[in-house]
């Protein structure tokens, strides 16, 4: 089954290089687009976007998804109790020192070779940093995340734009599923005074069964790696691409840099499409979504709806009102948006202080996928 129609070609070159120009296309249409290769509704106006989100009785998770992320309220309610406070108490000043000096030593050992590459030799193990510290392990191998990684986001593809490769790349995301649940059973086995035991602790007071608990300590974990790396890389190449971003970054201060990140966010979001599957029929944007049918709120096309943002294909930095969907929206918002916030000032801090004239030697190159945007390599040099 080709997985396109004449307006929406998510497998293409120029949708995986730049997919907004097809979301105006999508808005500019009345109302939601049927999408007969996936039986689903294709949402793109901020509207309409947020109505799905918002309506968990109408639209709810797809049976086909698992995971903590995929479970609706009220079964969801004592995970994310559970995760909110594990993530409270793992930040601290101390959290965010940590991370600058672990991103200044990574940027003096990079720098000194001449031209690099900003995801490999930066955002990756800068997010393994992350992980490290929240957990209070030394730092993990990165091949095994980033086997996961590559293994996930090809699974996530696989909802969208080609159902006929669903079992294969299933499969494969489970043996690298496997990989880091037996890393994360060995940490979990030592007793590390990280978010781990947090979670196992607050786990058991809120009778959670030892298996939802573990996948509770697997999506903190990974979703601090894969979203964390696909935020980073997304938002330093929209600053590095904007004329003097560097030195607007600074003027601004630490007191603007948490809104900067939004900014960021909402600019070229790591998450672009949100699966629901309709409950009931319902009328949204003028049309009737029927019982059963798929619902993709397009996240990316959203956060560039002129309708709710002003100038939304410009990075403006002090945008002050910016309600993005950045990060999910409602009873499915992510709840490391702190954490990803803590990470952006780290990161901001240590280019400013190691590498104030970072700049892109290169055009930066995607990875080959369609529901989420995320870079394979950034070449810069200082």
């Amino acid at each position: 089954m080709a997985a396109s129609d004449d307006l929406f070609d998510p497998r293409s070159a120029e949708f995986i290089a730049d997919p907004y120009p097809t979301y105006r296309r999508l808005r500019a249409q009345d109302g939601p687009h049927w999408f007969e290769p996936l039986d689903s509704w294709l949402v793109s106006t901020y509207a309409d976007c947020q109505a799905v989100l918002r309506d968990t009785a109408a639209f709810r998770s797809p049976p086909n998804l698992t995971g903590i992320q995929a479970l609706d309220p009220p079964q969801s309610l004592p995970y994310r109790s559970l995760i909110r406070s594990g993530l409270r108490a793992a930040q601290s000043p101390e959290f965010e020192a940590d991370l600058v000096r672990a991103g200044a030593q990574l940027l003096r050992a990079a720098r000194a070779g001449g031209p690099f590459d900003l995801v490999r030799d930066f955002v990756t193990p800068f997010c393994l940093a992350a992980v490290s510290r929240l957990v209070a392990v030394p730092v993990p191998d990165g091949g095994v995340f980033e086997e996961y990684t590559t293994a996930h986001q090809r699974a996530m593809d696989s909802q969208v734009v080609d159902p006929a490769e669903r079992e294969a790349v299933a499969a494969r995301a489970a043996r690298s599923r496997a990989r880091i649940a037996e890393l994360i059973d060995r940490w979990s086995a030592g007793g590390a005074p990280g978010i781990l035991t947090h979670l196992q602790q607050g786990g058991g007071a809120l009778g959670i069964t030892a298996k939802a608990e573990r996948a509770t300590v697997y999506f903190v974990v990974f979703s601090t790696y894969g979203t964390g790396t696909a935020a980073l890389g997304n938002g330093l190449a929209a600053l590095l691409r904007r004329p003097g971003g560097l030195k607007e970054l600074r003027a601004l201060g630490p007191a603007g840099w948490d809104r900067a990140t939004d900014e960021l966010l909402r600019y070229d979001p790591p998450v672009q499409v949100l699966a629901r599957t309709c409950t009931a029929d319902t009328e949204l944007g003028g049309r009737t979504i029927r019982q059963g049918q798929g619902v993709l709120a397009l996240a990316g096309s959203a956060n560039h709806d002129p309708e709710q943002f002003a100038d939304p294909e410009e990075v403006v930095l002090t945008r002050e009102h910016n309600p993005h969907f950045g990060l999910g929206w409602g009873a499915h918002v992510c709840l490391g948006a702190p954490l990803t916030q803590l990470m952006f000032r780290a990161a901001f801090r240590a280019l400013l202080d190691e590498a104030p004239g970072l700049a892109l030697v290169g055009e930066p190159v995607r990875r080959p996928i369609s529901t989420s945007r995320a870079f394979e390599a950034i070449p810069v040099d200082c």
